[in-house]
């Protein structure tokens, strides 16, 4: 996007007119919002790859936590006592 002034005239003319001009008087505000518009679109595109990657890597997580539920299904409870032995040796059969 470039907004400018379409004066045409001659060059005797061109000195006048940028006195009075109102695109003379925002022309830089204008390029430094271009440049920051760009930088912006930039990096919305890099966020929108980023999402894309955690998205297919939170597939991916939930693809093993499944296929896990499934291998544990109906050893649950054998499961959670072995693992709470092993961090409490002083649990009996007794634990829930």
């Amino acid at each position: 996007m470039c907004v400018s002034c379409e004066f045409h005239g001659t060059a005797a003319e061109l000195a006048s007119h940028i006195k009075q001009c109102p695109y003379e008087a925002v022309k830089g505000y204008i390029s430094r919002t271009e440049g920051q518009l760009s930088e912006l679109t930039q990096l919305l595109q890099q966020k929108d790859q980023e999402i894309s990657f955690l998205r297919a890597m939170l597939g991916q997580v939930s693809t093993k936590v499944d296929n896990l539920e499934k291998t544990f299904e109906g050893t649950g409870t054998r499961f959670v006592r072995t693992v709470r032995r092993s961090f409490n040796p002083c649990c009996t059969t007794n634990c829930r």
